[in-house]
């Protein structure tokens, strides 16, 4: 199509940067340029000086919106993810259409969560990983937020995570495969919630029992800051309250016996022997002995594990440490199945509400 002549622009775009109004050329690449939405009336300066009277202008847009309504369809237009973090709605359609890992990261605030979400991520985006491939995500802007303080274009002193602020329940969507692709995909959800919504859970039952998406968690995994285990000023802080926090939950009946729980030593880098003095050394393997110990009259599946996402210069530790084993334990189990109703073999009734009638024929057993 070809493009309008100045003289009939009587629309200008709102996009900065855009030459539409100067040469009729959409910033959009759209071959039509007035089917932009984008595009907004001239004001009447702007129409007096284009030489079309207002009058005119305002005719030629009705007819031009006209023309547009009747000419274009979306009945084939697909609907598009907006890229950002799920809602408990937009996460509960994708586990009814398909099996999914639902991974619940814990932990206060700083402890590591978003991070290691930021460099499952990164990892992907270089490759292989674990000896998965990345298959696709419904919260690729969310993922690319995660990581900006991460990389240069922030014009950061030295990498970051920004913290998560949110006080109800998001989540981060990834699709996966073996790197074989032998398989179809499996979708992974990974919660995105604040550190100090854990903090009040920790410190109130009924704040705990508010956290009912944890039910439905396929893995659960308390991050235990590393830094903080490093202090000695604040470790013991540190693992009393996350000792108390999987005591809360578990009260609360938001995990039982059949969880699969992980407690996580994060930032291990801090802690490597080298640099840390015997006492140090010796806590942590009495905080990973004292939470084996609580865990296993409460979790039929529990471990200890120690993990580094972003791990200091120098540390000998690559990049994502422990990683790869973590998101290969989430895929190990099987996903919570829901199973449909079941009705007794018996004589379906000849008469009754059709859609009775419809749950006998297909689901009676």
């Amino acid at each position: 199509m070809d493009k309008p002549s100045i003289s009939d622009v009587t629309k200008t775009c709102r996009q900065v940067g855009c030459s539409f109004p100067q040469d009729g050329i959409c910033l959009e690449g759209l071959p039509d340029p007035l089917q932009c939405p984008h595009l907004v009336p001239l004001s009447v300066d702007e129409a007096k000086e284009s030489g079309n009277p207002p009058e005119q202008q305002v005719d030629e847009i009705d007819a031009a919106a006209g023309e547009t309504e009747e000419e274009v369809s979306i009945d084939n237009w697909l609907p598009l993810p907006d890229g950002y973090e799920l809602g408990i709605a937009e996460a509960r359609r994708i586990t009814a259409a398909q099996e999914a890992r639902v991974v619940v990261l814990a932990g206060e605030p700083a402890a590591g969560k978003t991070t290691l979400v930021a460099c499952l991520y990164e990892k992907f985006c270089e490759g292989h990983f674990a000896s998965l491939q990345f298959k696709g995500s419904n919260t690729l802007l969310a993922f690319e937020r995660a990581c900006h303080l991460s990389r240069t274009s922030s014009e950061a002193e030295e990498a970051d995570t920004q913290p998560t602020k949110g006080l109800h329940p998001r989540f981060f969507h990834l699709v996966v495969r073996d790197q074989e692709g032998n398989d179809n995909g499996q979708h992974i959800l990974l919660t995105d919630l604040s550190g100090e919504v854990y903090q009040r859970a920790t410190n109130y039952t009924e704040d705990a029992k508010k956290l009912s998406f944890i039910r439905r968690a396929d893995a659960f995994l308390l991050l235990l800051d590393g830094k903080r285990l490093a202090s000695k000023l604040e470790r013991q802080e540190v693992f009393g309250r996350g000792l108390l926090l999987l005591r809360s939950l578990t009260e609360a009946g938001m995990l039982d016996h059949t969880s699969s729980v992980r407690v996580a030593i994060s930032k291990v880098d801090l802690l490597q022997p080298n640099i840390v003095d015997r006492n140090t050394v010796e806590f942590v393997n009495y905080v990973k002995s004292e939470v084996a110990t609580y865990a296993a009259e409460r979790y039929k599946n529990f471990d200890v594990v120690e993990i580094a996402s972003r791990p200091r210069k120098g540390s000998g530790l690559p990049y994502a440490y422990g990683l790869d084993l973590l998101i290969r334990d989430w895929l190990k189990s099987d996903p919570i199945r829901i199973s449909p109703p079941i009705y007794p073999v018996g004589e379906m009734p000849s008469r009754g509400r059709e859609a009775d009638l419809f749950l006998w024929r297909h689901f009676a057993r």
